[in-house]
């Protein structure tokens, strides 16, 4: 009497391929996500400083006074915008970054970098919307470059008329 053995012990091809195909799924949909969550922080970033600007450029020439967007890093290593006028009665604050972001500053006279890691990116407007100073630590600067992760953009200043472009 032959006795068929059936050696059960283990998966299948088919049980293999299928675990294989369902972890690729998880890792590519895990890859996605991260990649949509490091994109919205940097828009978010982004968004941030240049509504600051825009908000200080239209109070300027709505406004009386003098208006100026500071751009400085906070106690828990985030980057802040704060917006006001020059008698100090209108302030607006905005936290413009999750952790990760990094602002600095491009120099006017040979387009390097300054990293924002004490003291604080100032721009201040004249009566006619146009850049009255734009600066970092007392250096003139004509654009903030945004990054985080792979993401990077550089807000372009247009100083003779306080406009700003992004590439």
């Amino acid at each position: 009497m032959l006795h068929n053995k059936n050696n059960d012990k283990g998966f299948s091809m088919i049980e293999l391929i299928v675990t294989i195909a369902i972890m690729g799924i998880v890792t590519v949909s895990a890859i996605g996500i991260y990649s949509w969550i490091a994109s919205s922080r940097f828009k978010e970033a982004c968004n941030n400083v240049t509504d600051s600007m825009a908000y200080a450029r239209t109070e300027q020439l709505s406004k009386a006074g003098s208006w100026t967007v500071e751009i400085k890093l906070d106690s828990d290593n985030r980057y802040i915008s704060k917006v006001s006028d020059s008698s100090g009665s209108h302030e607006r604050k905005v936290k413009n970054s999750k952790s990760g972001v990094k602002i600095s500053a491009v120099r006017k006279d040979d387009g390097s970098l300054i990293e924002l890691n004490s003291g604080s990116i100032e721009m201040e407007y004249n009566s006619n919307g146009s850049f009255k100073k734009a600066s970092i630590n007392g250096t003139d600067i004509k654009g903030i470059k945004v990054e985080y992760s792979r993401y990077s953009k550089t807000i372009k200043l247009a100083l003779d008329t306080g406009k700003f472009f992004t590439d």
